[in-house]
């Protein structure tokens, strides 16, 4: 029965073989979609295995199949077409025509999601390398289908890790050998690698190792002038390999910027052209300050402004790296930011901003980013304040705060950055952004310590010479969330311990909120001593705003009293003057003036004495001879602690701190640096000049 069975199966299948290979007449479309007719094929090609012709002609028919539909792959895919194809290209390894035949059957099949699944699997894989590398360097049709398939199926990560460690030397050497001389090659050789390089660190040093960057640069030149596809693509794995500190380093001293900077210009109007080639700008600049400096140019970052400006507002991914790009320029470069925001850069930021970040996290992070770094310039600091940034910021922030923790810091860090203007920080105040700063630190300051870090000197800077904003502030439980912020990560967290302390020295200064910082049952007070004991011996910036805070503080009699209570509290700030004050001045007023709000009382005086406190005073003195400021809080505090009366009361020296305290305003540069400008001169410096007062 089967032997009757099986002959005509057979007539029918070589009828169908010679109809469907490469025919392209009307009556055989009629074939084409008929699931029968697949089966018949299929059926032919698993009894004749051996057969040459059937396998060539199996393969190149269920090739012409699979491109006609979609219904014909799924068709293929349950006659079991795709096994079968793997099978005859490994029986008839040395055949060049299956091995196309079947290479393009695959690469047809393989742009089905179930189809692929299917091919999944090393033993699969390695048959498509296998061809190529057998056939691959006199053939480079197989070279393109072959290609395809793996382009297909490096979507899957575990398969692009199997790819890239097997295959990506070779194809390499195959883009070498036919890309120059093939378009197709070209441009599928770059996609293929683009694939194998996205997530695998391993395959970016194996195309590098290969020889692979300067083959495709050599495809990039030959053809991407003139062909958009091969443009695209080199840019695109030219994006990937750039993910590589080396590699990025090779790329741009061998030239690769100034040919991705020359297809944007060619190739002006192609939007997804303008996506890779800013991709592979934004990756390239990345931490590299030699390519930084020639994508810099002012040409460059017009051409850049251009593309983003053309097709970002239809584009999405055009607007993303953009501002990726912009923001990797601008980042620690004030060459860069000047020249960015002289050319509309702020301007078509807000634009990408007011287009897409309302709906796209990725455009709100980076262009929250580039505009944190263009503000490090007092010009684009002025300007993003006065054409409206920051209620687009801070309505950016409402809107992805909440979810996305990456958007909340980086909002947090701009507004800290514009907030060193004082017009920008009332607006600031005024507009709400205090109110979004705490609601920011609730949702994620207690699980991320950097936005809390970042939320307190946003808090710090916004209280600086502004009392309503102190005031606000604290209206909005500002002053707990950084005592909570400094409970959870000040232990561990310098940079969380020193802007907590910082933001509560400046909010103390405010009559409504120094009982909110000193807290009526004293945890607070007790809180900051803890932190000064676990950093502030070893961290001067920790010690300085620690005992500024406590000079706001011990004025008051009752905060006094906490502190005298605390154990070992004043021993500590003795020590902490000790270790600091011979070095840095302002520590030791801020020392000095301590001791005199604490002397007032007659046991934390005995504790002073107690701790040497007398001969660290006049230690400094000494030293800081020839600052008067110190002098005078120095001789207050000897002279508080030799008499047995009160010698200035204490709230008349904490209203002469206040109004001293105007000299000094800090700012931070971009890679989140403090510096200091003199209010009077407009002079900076990384460290506060002796005996100033911030």
């Amino acid at each position: 029965m089967e032997v009757e069975e099986s002959a005509p199966v057979m007539e029918s299948g070589r009828g169908v073989l010679n109809a469907v290979t490469f025919n392209n007449n009307t009556t055989n479309n009629l074939i084409l979609g008929d699931t029968r007719s697949i089966h018949l094929v299929c059926k032919l090609m698993s009894q004749s295995t051996a057969d040459a012709s059937v396998a060539q002609k199996g393969c190149g028919a269920l090739w012409n199949l699979a491109c006609r539909s979609d219904d014909n792959k799924r068709s293929i895919r349950e006659a079991g077409g795709i096994v079968l194809i793997c099978e005859m290209i490994e029986t008839h390894a040395s055949s060049t025509t299956v091995a196309w035949r079947g290479c393009g059957a695959l690469a047809s099949l393989a742009s089905n999601d179930a189809n692929r699944k299917i091919l999944q699997g090393n033993d699969k894989i390695s048959i498509i390398i296998k061809t190529m590398e057998r056939h691959g360097d006199s053939n480079k049709q197989i070279v393109e289908t072959g290609c395809t398939v793996l382009r297909h199926l490096a979507r899957n990560v575990s398969n692009s890790n199997f790819i890239g460690t097997l295959g990506a030397a070779l194809i390499c050497k195959l883009i070498g050998i036919h890309g120059a001389s093939s378009p197709g090659v070209a441009e599928i050789g770059c996609a293929v690698l683009k694939n194998l390089a996205r997530n695998n660190d391993e395959s970016r040093n194996i195309v590098r190792e290969s020889g692979g960057i300067a083959f495709i640069f050599k495809s990039m030149k030959t053809h991407a002038a003139s062909n958009a596809k091969v443009a695209e693509q080199g840019c695109g794995v030219l994006k990937c390999l750039a993910s590589n500190d080396t590699n990025r380093k090779i790329i741009g001293e061998k030239g690769g910027i100034v040919l991705v900077l020359k297809i944007l210009e060619i190739h002006a109007l192609n939007a997804r052209i303008a996506e890779k080639g800013c991709g592979a700008l934004l990756n390239l600049a990345y931490n590299n300050d030699s390519n930084q400096k020639i994508i810099g140019s002012t040409r460059s970052i017009g051409l850049i402004l251009k593309m983003i400006e053309k097709h970002g507002v239809s584009s999405p991914g055009v607007a993303e790296k953009g501002c990726g790009l912009l923001w990797n320029l601008a980042y620690d470069s004030p060459v860069n930011q000047k020249n960015i925001g002289s050319i509309g850069g702020i301007a078509i930021t807000f634009w990408m901003l007011e287009t897409h970040g309302g709906t796209d996290v990725s455009v709100a992070w980076r262009g929250c980013g580039v505009l944190r770094s263009l503000a490090c310039n007092d010009a684009n600091r002025n300007m993003i304040g006065e054409t409206g940034g920051i209620p687009l910021v801070l309505t950016l922030m409402e809107t992805h705060g909440s979810s996305h923790a990456h958007v909340a810091a980086e909002g947090c860090r701009l507004i800290r950055m514009l907030s060193d203007n004082d017009n920008n920080s009332k607006i600031i105040g005024e507009a709400g952004g205090i109110v979004s700063i705490c609601k920011i630190l609730a949702t994620h300051g207690i699980s991320n310590a950097g936005v809390a870090e970042i939320g307190c000197s946003a808090l710090w800077n916004l209280a600086h010479n502004n009392d309503n904003n102190q005031k606000m502030i604290g209206h909005n439980r500002g002053i707990s969330l950084i005592y909570k912020m400094l409970e959870v990560h000040g232990a561990l967290k310098a940079g969380v311990a020193e802007q907590g302390c910082g933001a509560l020295r400046m909010l103390a200064a405010h009559d409504d909120n120094e009982k909110y910082v000193g807290d009526k049952d004293g945890r607070g007070i007790a809180l900051l001593f803890d932190i000064l004991e676990m950093h502030g011996k070893s961290n001067v910036g920790i010690a300085e705003q620690g005992l500024g805070t406590l000079r706001m503080l011990a004025h008051n009699d009752r905060n006094s009293k906490i502190i005298e209570k605390i154990s070992g509290g004043i021993q500590l700030i003795c020590q902490l003057m000790r270790l600091h004050s011979l070095l840095h001045a302002h520590v030791a007023e801020e020392g000095c003036v301590v001791l005199f709000y604490l002397a007032a009382n007659a046991e934390s005086k005995r504790m002073i004495l107690a701790a040497d406190g007398v001969s660290i005073v006049e230690h400094l003195k000494l030293t800081w001879a020839n600052d008067t400021s110190i002098q005078e809080e120095a001789n207050d505090a000897l002279q508080q602690l030799r008499t047995t009366s009160q010698v200035t009361s204490n709230q008349s020296k904490r209203n002469s701190f206040v109004s001293k305290r105007k000299k000094y305003k800090r700012h931070q540069s971009a890679d989140g640096r403090d510096y200091f400008e003199s209010t009077e001169t407009g002079e900076t410096a990384w460290v506060l000049p002796d005996g100033a007062e911030v």
